[in-house]
């Protein structure tokens, strides 16, 4: 009879134990996500995980030197009166502080906060991780990736071939990449996510809710040599942050996270406002949203979803869960924590121009719209007719009959109408800095 060798069969028992094990894990952390998954309505929200769709990215250190010692003075250049200080750094117009290196749009709010707001300049600049879902907005693209190219150190531009509602579109992103001359001379900044699947939910909010957070999961895990402090900002594809705030968020410490920008709110073009209340005021309204967080805020307060730093407060269900995170959080991070929102109406912290597309991209929009963002405009055929779309242009009415717009009251030569790259290249954005009167 054959002997057995004992030791050859235990290291084989082992070894099948260890597989079992292994297998267990495997199983374990498969249901873990589609736990989480399910509770989300994201059922198919890891099925394209099947094929590798992120590239990977590094994050850099910026070594540029944004500050100058004049005597025994220290002033940020970009903001000071080099040859008038001497005494005191001396502020170019819409720059504040001792180094003139806090903007109007952030000076005016500081004091806007349950504590007060101790900014010190940073040793090493934070990197800026700016984050967007795509759908048609190339000249807004366009206009983002020029006047923030030597501030944020990627753009995560997702984009679907699917619109909202469901119905199959082109990749226009992919497209200029390959054909739009500005948008490929950032194509080195640029992490372009491609969103190939739909959720299985007729949920139109789920779906809006699905294409923020496969954004943030295919992105930011997938961005080599972050820091806990680097910046991550979500905005809307029609949301432009200005260069001096982002500059600003990059260069100081001391002030609360998560930060909410203030911005412009135009309707149409940047020759409409939206009025605050569109009865009585003529006082132009002013969009703020939840757009700014550190990396470690992301990952130990909102569990790396995107979503959430901007939507909290419309999530009620999920406040308490978010509000005990972010106590916790307070507790053990040694900067402040709490919503802070910067930008005012004269000094706004950035650009949010609404439907600013050309009339048959608006037309566009309206049936790219999900099913449950009601009225939904595009159900309505006289709406979606060109020419109507260009009287609503014309007369600032809304699709609802109403008149809630009103004309901006600033010059159009003023760094506060529009983003600066639209400002220098009028004859290419005529249609959106000058109203063609009826």
């Amino acid at each position: 009879m054959r002997k057995i060798n004992m030791p050859r069969c235990l290291s084989f028992q082992k070894t099948i134990k260890l597989f079992l094990t292994l297998l267990l894990i495997v199983v374990l952390a498969i249901s873990i996500t589609e736990v989480f998954a399910t509770a989300y309505g994201y059922t198919n929200f890891y099925d394209s995980d099947k094929k590798d769709i992120a590239i990977l990215f590094r994050l850099v250190d910026d070594e540029r030197q944004y500050f100058t010692a004049i005597g025994n003075l220290t002033c940020f250049i970009e903001g000071t009166k080099l040859n008038e200080s001497n005494v005191n750094c001396v502020c170019k117009n819409d720059y504040k502080g001792n180094d003139c290196g806090i903007p109007s749009s952030v000076f005016d709010t500081i004091n806007n906060f349950y504590k007060p707001i101790n900014l010190t300049r940073r040793i090493r600049p934070r990197r800026i991780i700016n984050a967007l879902n795509f759908n048609h907005e190339t000249d807004l693209l366009e206009s983002r990736l020029c006047d923030l190219e030597d501030v944020v150190d990627i753009f995560v531009i997702c984009e679907s071939n699917f619109t909202a509602y469901g119905d199959p579109k082109r990749l226009l992103l992919k497209e200029a990449l390959n054909s739009n001359r500005v948008i490929e001379r950032h194509s080195k900044k640029i992490m372009h996510i491609l969103l190939d699947k739909m959720p299985s939910t007729d949920s139109g909010w789920i779906i809006n809710r699905y294409f923020r957070v496969y954004m943030g999961h295919k992105s930011i895990p997938y961005i080599m040599n972050k820091r806990d402090d680097d910046l991550v900002i979500l905005n809307d594809a029609d949301e432009i942050p200005t260069r001096e705030v982002l500059l600003f968020l990059k260069l100081y410490k001391g002030y609360p996270t998560p930060v909410k920008l203030g911005m412009k709110l135009s309707i149409f073009g940047f020759f409409w406002r939206k009025k605050q209340d569109v009865v009585s005021s003529n006082q132009p309204e002013l969009t703020s949203m939840g757009s700014v967080t550190t990396v470690k805020m992301l990952n130990d307060v909102f569990n790396g979803d995107i979503f959430m730093m901007r939507y909290i407060r419309n999530s009620p269900s999920e406040m308490p869960q978010i509000l005990k995170a972010i106590s916790q959080y307070r507790k053990k991070v040694g900067e402040p924590v709490g919503w802070w929102n910067i930008g005012t109406i004269k000094h706004p912290a950035g650009f949010h121009c609404s439907w600013c597309l050309r009339t048959e991209s608006i037309r566009q929009k309206m049936l790219a719209a999900h099913k449950d963002d009601k009225p939904r405009w595009g159900d309505f055929p006289n709406k979606t007719d060109l020419n109507y779309i260009i009287n609503l242009i014309k007369t600032g009415e809304w699709f609802d009959g109403t008149k809630p717009l009103m004309r901006s009251y600033e010059k159009i030569e003023g760094i506060n109408y529009a983003p600066r790259y639209i400002l220098q290249n009028r004859e290419k954005f005529q249609y959106l800095l000058y109203l063609e009167e009826k």
